[in-house]
Parts: C-alpha cells; sequence; structure tokens
C-alpha cells in the first residue's frame, strides 16, 4: 500500500509518497509538483490522490530514478491527462510512458495567439488604472525595450511560450548577449522583469489563455545587495564648502542633515515649514520619469510610504539657509514681476525665474560637481545613510529633553546617533529606543 501527504519545500508543493518495496525496505520519494504554496492546496492534493491511486512501485533504485524522472514531467506537463498502467512493470519511460504533449488552449477569442511580445503590451495596458503613473512609466520602459523586442523577434506567441524561453530570456540579460551593443543587466533588474512577466502570465492562466503559467517553472536570479559607499565627517565639511552658495547647497544639506529623497527635497512647500514651533513636516514629493519617450513631472501629497510621512525639527543653521531662501524668491519676485513664474510660488526649491528645481537636476550635478572638485563619487542618496547625518544627530543630542521628544520621529530618526557622538551608552531619555543591534 503507498501512503503519501504534501508538504511545502522553498515555496513550493511536494508530494512525498511511503512505502515498503520487494526487499522489504522503506521508501520515502518526493516529487516536485513546481505548484506555488499560495493557492494550490487543493490541486496538490489532488495530484497526491492520482499519483497514489496511477503509482507502480518499482522493483530497485534505478526503476525508481526512471519512475521519479517519469513522474517529474507528468507533473510538469500536466499529470491529470496521464494515462499510467498500475499492473504492467516499468520498462521503458520514453516507450512505456510517452510524456503527453502540452495541452492547448481553445478558447473562443483567445489571445494565445498573439506574440508574447504585443501580450505584454496588451496586459500593461489593461491594468494601467490599477498602478500610479511612475511605477506605470517604468514598467512600460522595461516591456518596450527589453521584453517585447527580444521575444517578438524570436516570434514566440503567448500559446506556445515555455519557461525554458522565459529562462533563456533571463540568462542573455545577464551575460550582456541581449541585443546587438554588450550590455550586461543587473540581477536586480532581471527580477523586476520576472515579476512584470508572471503576473502577465498569471492574467492569461485566469482568463484561460493559456494552462499553466511558465512563470512559475523559472527559477528567479538571487538578489544582489547594493553597498554604498560613504562620506566620513571630513569629507561631509569639504562637500558642504564645495555647495555652498550653489543651487544644490539646499539639495545636499537636507540629504545629509535630515536624510531627505530628492522628491522629498523638490516636494517642500512653504506651508511645510513651521518657523515658530521649528518644525519642517514631509508631506509632499515631486518625481520625475520618462514615459513613452516624455519627461514627466508627478507632484502628489503622499509620500513614498506611511513611515515617509514624518516631522522633523527645524535646526537653526537650516532654518538661516530658509529664510535666507524665502527673501531671495521675495526679492526675484520682485524684479521679474510678470516675467516671474508663479505656478510654482508654493514650492521652496525653485529657480530665479521661479521655475522648481528637477529632481534629475540634482543627482546629475551633484555628481559631477564631486568629480570637478577632485572628491570621491558617491550617490546623491549616499547622504541618507544614518552614519551621516552628524550635524542632526549632534543637535538632536543638545535638544531632545524638549525636542525630540515633542516629536517622536525626529527622536526615532536620531536614536543610536547619541551613542556614536557620545563614544558609548546614550544616558538620554531617548535611550529606551536605541537599535542596539545597528548600533551596537
Amino acid at each position: 500500500m503507498v501512503s503519501g501527504h504534501v508538504r511545502e519545500i522553498k515555496g513550493q508543493y511536494h508530494i512525498v509518497l511511503s512505502y515498503t518495496d520487494g526487499n522489504g525496505k522503506r521508501k520515502s520519494p518526493s516529487f516536485s509538483t513546481n505548484l506555488p504554496v499560495k493557492g494550490n492546496k487543493k490541486r496538490a492534493e489532488k495530484l497526491l490522490q492520482l499519483l497514489q491511486e496511477n503509482f507502480v512501485i518499482p522493483k530497485d533504485d534505478e526503476e525508481l530514478k526512471r519512475y521519479k524522472k517519469f513522474i517529474k514531467h507528468q507533473l510538469k506537463f500536466g499529470f491529470e491527462d496521464a494515462i499510467i498502467s498500475r499492473n504492467e512493470p516499468i520498462q521503458s519511460v520514453e516507450e512505456k510512458f510517452p510524456i503527453p504533449a502540452r495541452k492547448k488552449v481553445k478558447t473562443r477569442n483567445s489571445k494565445a495567439d498573439m506574440l508574447f511580445g504585443d501580450y505584454m503590451s496588451y496586459w500593461l495596458e489593461s491594468h494601467k488604472h490599477n498602478v500610479s503613473l511612475s511605477p506605470y512609466a517604468s514598467y512600460e520602459s522595461q516591456i518596450s525595450t527589453r521584453i517585447k523586442p527580444y521575444f517578438n523577434e524570436q516570434h514566440i506567441r503567448l500559446g506556445e511560450l515555455t519557461s525554458e524561453n522565459i529562462q533563456e530570456f533571463y540568462n542573455r540579460c545577464m551575460d550582456g548577449t541581449l541585443g546587438h551593443d554588450i550590455e550586461i543587466i543587473s540581477s536586480n533588474t532581471v527580477i523586476h522583469y520576472h515579476a512584470n512577466i508572471r503576473l502577465a502570465l498569471e492574467y492569461a492562466r485566469k482568463k484561460r489563455w493559456v494552462s499553466v503559467n511558465e512563470a512559475d517553472l523559472v527559477t528567479r536570479p538571487k538578489k544582489k545587495q547594493y553597498i554604498g559607499s560613504f562620506y566620513n565627517e571630513d569629507e561631509l565639511e569639504k562637500m558642504f564648502e564645495i555647495f555652498k552658495g550653489t543651487k544644490l547647497e539646499f539639495a545636499v544639506m537636507m540629504a545629509a542633515y535630515y536624510g531627505l529623497r530628492r522628491s522629498e527635497i523638490v516636494g517642500l512647500q512653504w506651508k511645510n515649514i513651521d518657523f515658530e514651533r521649528k518644525v519642517i513636516t514631509i508631506a509632499h514629493t515631486v518625481i520625475e520619469f520618462t514615459l513613452k519617450g516624455k519627461r514627466v513631472e508627478s507632484a502628489n501629497d503622499k509620500t513614498k510610504s506611511k513611515k515617509s510621512y514624518r516631522s522633523l525639527p527645524l535646526i537653526p543653521k537650516m532654518e538661516e539657509l530658509l529664510i535666507k531662501m524665502q527673501n531671495e524668491q521675495n526679492r526675484n519676485r520682485k524684479l521679474c514681476r510678470s516675467s516671474y513664474i508663479s505656478k510654482y510660488k508654493a514650492y521652496i526649491y525653485v529657480n530665479e525665474i521661479g521655475e522648481r528645481i528637477r529632481p534629475n537636476y540634482i543627482t546629475t550635478n551633484f555628481q559631477s560637481k564631486l568629480v570637478k572638485n577632485g572628491m570621491r563619487k558617491i550617490r546623491f542618496h549616499d547622504l541618507r545613510h544614518p552614519y551621516v547625518k552628524h550635524t542632526t544627530k549632534i543637535f538632536s543630542l543638545r535638544l531632545m529633553d524638549f525636542q525630540a521628544q515633542a516629536y517622536p520621529d525626529a527622536r526615532r530618526k536620531t536614536r543610536g546617533a547619541c551613542q556614536l557622538h557620545r563614544g558609548g551608552q546614550s544616558q538620554s531619555p531617548v535611550r529606551p529606543l536605541c537599535n542596539r543591534k545597528r548600533f551596537s
């Protein structure tokens, strides 16, 4: 008698059978169903039942090895359609148990005959209202520049797509052999491709245009963790001197002192600054992206996440700079008169004629300015590293009795840094909130 059960291994269901062979030895072979755990429990249990009913106990280990190979193919291509004899011995996997052809989907108005690249564009357009504009632009760029050209050039249709086709696409991306120009695409980018391809195929499976989601059978590349490069205190002081009096001074100081993203810096408005209570509120963002070849800026009264909505203490140095910028804007408005662009008058970070500073302007000119002045090249967002924001940490240390107590987020942002500044364990009221693992 053959018993068995279903278990989860690395996010997929596996079938484990248990029986006694002809030599009296207990065997427990395991078979992968290639089914993701989420939403496939009943199907996995059905496969277990079918496998138990049709399983032929092999005579030896060699026969078991051939049989496991056959079952693996059966599970991959549709075990429900397999014809297995439970009475006759297994002599040849290829002859006695031919692998069934893939089940073709015959549905009216099916999209299975579409080229897979065209289907990806169709899927994205049908789901464009479910995502915000910036992610949609990113998905559109991925599909139009990489996925669609490759699969359409191969003339692969949706109904004919296999996991091997997808795996080859990933391999060629990371090998730099995808197009005519040698360009190695990082595994992290390929993971984004995989996410979209999988979602698109899952939609096709639910619509019964395909019988199986081939992306579930593909090994996803491993994500590589980015290791940033950060400035020490001396380098920071030198950097502040380089950008002093330039257009980028405000962005550099806000990133280094408060850890703000470029979208949050550009999105700062005068209403977000409370000079009386000495508070800066991060509640508005401006993002920049390219959509179908055109540059687009999108302003939103929301942050990247709920945790990104926060209040921070207004330190004297930043207050002085903000007052200076406010006076300059008032002076420029009077000088330019009707030529002054009043569309962005609510924003802090504008140029001499009132145009809002672009997010891409910050990152592009930041690195070029560093290289020009002989400094080590880092990313703009590397200024957000917690060890770098030393000035805010020192300030919060001095004011934590009332400033950090009033604004929990400021206290959260600066905890642990107090320990670093004092060279040991903090004796301040924020000590219970210190992240000892990170700032040990």
